[in-house]
């Protein structure tokens, strides 16, 4: 796409969609791939603030939306792959003891069957264990281990931390309602001091609140 936005666009779009064309002498028709999609990576930069692992446009809005709301938990395991591609070398380093995600409502999670955070973490916990597995396996006798590799098994914990309040969507606040929604509507079960580093997950980070 040459680094051009609106050529990219243009490109996925076409892709999700439907075609009939000619090729080699024979109609063909597409029925178009609903998973097409250009990845834009995201990041930290120099100071701390978060660049998203997507932009958040209509195509990821969409994306988002099947995860969230149509019953496409599959989508999950693309989600963690993506983000352990990125950030697994920052989690091997850190030894991450527990993921906790970011729970929703007991009423939003009879209503959706599943809660999405929660799918994203377990998939990203197997990525992790497999790893952890593998390097197990791959250490032969007298041969000193390297210093980010880990053998330890991560859990997924949802006892930890639960929504005890059911709050407005976020997605219909600005940033200040946003704090205040959600302010006193999660409750913390354990004493987390000596838990280690734990890894809070969520699908959507807006305002950080």
């Amino acid at each position: 796409t040459s680094g051009v936005y609106s050529v990219m666009m243009n490109a996925i779009k076409a892709a999700q969609s439907g075609h009939t064309f000619i090729y080699r002498g024979w109609e063909v028709e597409s029925d178009g791939n609903e998973y097409a999609h250009s990845v834009l990576r995201g990041y930290t930069d120099a100071n701390g603030q978060l660049v998203s692992n997507y932009h958040y446009d209509d195509i990821m809005q969409g994306s988002m939306v099947q995860f969230k709301y149509k019953g496409r938990r599959e989508y999950a395991r693309f989600y963690a792959a993506e983000f352990y591609e990125k950030f697994g070398e920052q989690i091997r380093q850190m030894k991450i003891s527990i993921i906790i995600p970011v729970p929703i409502h007991k009423s939003r999670l009879r209503e959706r069957g599943y809660n999405q955070a929660e799918e994203i973490a377990r998939e990203l916990a197997a990525l992790i264990n497999k790893e952890s597995e593998n390097s197990r396996g791959a250490c032969v006798e007298g041969e000193r281990r390297r210093a980010n590799d880990f053998t330890y098994q991560v859990q997924v914990r949802t006892d930890i931390l639960t929504r005890e309040k059911k709050t407005v969507a976020q997605k219909q606040l600005d940033a200040s309602a946003r704090a205040s929604n959600i302010y006193s509507s999660m409750q913390v079960h354990y004493d987390l001091r000596d838990a280690g580093n734990i890894l809070l997950i969520d699908d959507i980070y807006t305002t950080g609140s």
